[in-house]
């Protein structure tokens, strides 16, 4: 029992908790920039391939609140002069951010498998069976299933009742959506104190998010160009 505490519980919160509230603040401060700007840049110059503005919003708007609302705006815009793509460019950036957390929560489960049994692990310990299962990112199982039934749907379906499904699927689910990214930028804009940036010396913090942000976000442009851009849009 001593042993799986040790295993449970000592990977927990080193630092102090302030230092990961304000890195949560400033990623999600950012995605709202990002949520702002990226969408109409996606509505100037990316009509002639919505799929892959979709996949842009998808790529490099962090969280997935965000990323989803990103694609929603990139929709709304971009149907205005390419009719035939409403539905599809939020389709495009919701599958693409889905794959995303998976990949994410895969390789976050790895790289904690080899902490437990390679770094903290003392010669001749033994990690227990359950300590995997507590590493192991819960999410990622809601993914799959998700992934999983959508891909039944459209496999046994026609496509035009398929497509009906999910867009009765997604309305319903858009009011809660929505309601929850409200509730969550209006929390983080209550509870952020620019102050306290200060007093922990989280300019460095920032100016370093900005450029890797700056960088993920041509390389991902780059990625759904290259991946999206030749794809046409759906015949319903």
């Amino acid at each position: 029992m001593r042993r799986f505490c040790i295993y449970s519980h000592g990977w927990r919160h080193r630092a102090p908790a302030v230092i990961a509230g304000t890195i949560a603040s400033i990623i999600v401060i950012f995605a709202v920039i990002e949520l702002i700007i990226l969408p109409w840049l996606g509505a100037q110059f990316l009509t002639w391939a919505p799929l892959a503005a979709g996949a842009w919003m998808g790529l490099a708007v962090k969280t997935d609140g965000a990323a989803a609302a990103s694609g929603a705006v990139a929709d709304a815009l971009i149907s205005v002069t390419v009719p035939e793509a409403k539905g599809w460019v939020l389709t495009s950036a919701a599958t693409t951010k889905l794959f995303i957390d998976i990949w994410i929560g895969v390789w976050a489960f790895v790289m904690a498998l080899w902490w437990v049994t390679r770094v903290e692990r003392k010669p001749g310990e033994k990690v227990p069976a359950i300590v995997i299962w507590y590493r192991f990112p819960k999410f990622v199982i809601g993914y799959f299933v998700t992934m999983l039934s959508l891909l039944a749907l459209a496999s046994f379906m026609p496509l035009s009742a398929a497509i009906k499904a999910a867009s009765a699927i997604s309305g319903q689910a858009d009011v809660l959506r929505q309601f929850f990214f409200l509730i969550t930028f209006t929390s983080i804009g209550l509870t952020t104190n620019f102050r306290k940036f200060k007093e922990i010396g989280a300019g460095k913090a920032v100016v370093a998010y900005l450029i890797s942000l700056l960088i993920i976000i041509i390389i991902a442009l780059v990625l759904a160009l290259a991946f999206f851009a030749s794809v046409p849009l759906p015949k319903s």
